[in-house]
């Protein structure tokens, strides 16, 4: 059933940049680990999932919020974020559940907030376990690689000149393959040619050596004659 519980959810901008959001939920009083929450786009009615896919309906714990006064506050990462923001225009609509408990409010989206491709170090799209809020752990693991990135160097090429140059690697690839295999034909064919001459000298030894056989009989005949 839905209770009278009157609650207000936010995803706010946070201090951690883009792509990372701070949820808000104020009025909720039951304990956050023990609360299933659901994101439910109103224009198809479809739901969000942990990995920011959109399809039926599907509960995502809550555990990992924090009290802050009379609010639950908790970090989410750019999969929820990204998709969120995918259209500014969309309606969704948040339920909370708590046993047979339930309130829903509008999902209230802060205009500041932005998406991960907002980040000096470009899109932030790493799986981050089947939790919907991130811990500390995995909020540092997100600003470690971000810091990793920002130290490479950005590549210059347009996505033309990358598609360009992975078909030219693949070219050469399949060019190298072709000829690897023309050499181990080409193998193939001296290795048979050597066996079929060896084959064909057999008999051609045994002949020869038959004849010398042969000569030297006829020679030891004419000898014995001269003696007589």
């Amino acid at each position: 059933m839905t209770d009278a519980i009157r609650v207000v959810i936010e995803l706010l901008e946070s201090p951690h940049g883009p792509g990372i959001g701070r949820l808000k939920i104020t009025g909720w009083p039951h304990p956050p680990q023990e609360t299933t929450f659901s994101i439910k786009r109103n224009q198809d009615s479809k739901s969000l999932d942990l990995q920011g896919n959109w399809g039926p309906r599907e509960p995502l714990p809550l555990s990992g919020m924090k009290q802050e006064g009379d609010a639950l506050t908790g970090l989410v990462g750019p999969r929820i974020v990204d998709s969120l923001l995918a259209s500014r225009k969309a309606v969704y609509q948040g339920t909370l559940q708590y046993e047979n408990v339930q309130a829903q409010a509008t999902l209230q989206v802060d205009d500041k907030i932005q998406g991960s491709k907002a980040r000096a170090a470009g899109a932030t799209s790493m799986a981050m376990g089947g939790e919907l809020i991130l811990s500390e752990e995995q909020l540092r693991t997100l600003l470690e690689h971000d810091a990793t990135t920002q130290e490479q160097p950005a590549s210059q090429e347009s996505p033309e000149e990358l598609q360009r140059r992975r078909q030219e690697e693949q070219l050469r690839l399949a060019e190298e393959q072709r000829r690897q295999e023309e050499q181990r034909q080409e193998e193939q064919l001296r290795l048979a040619e050597e066996q079929r001459r060896q084959e064909e000298q057999g008999p051609r030894k045994a002949r020869a050596r038959r004849r010398l056989f042969l000569l030297g009989s006829s020679l030891g005949v004419v000898a014995l004659l001269a003696a007589l």
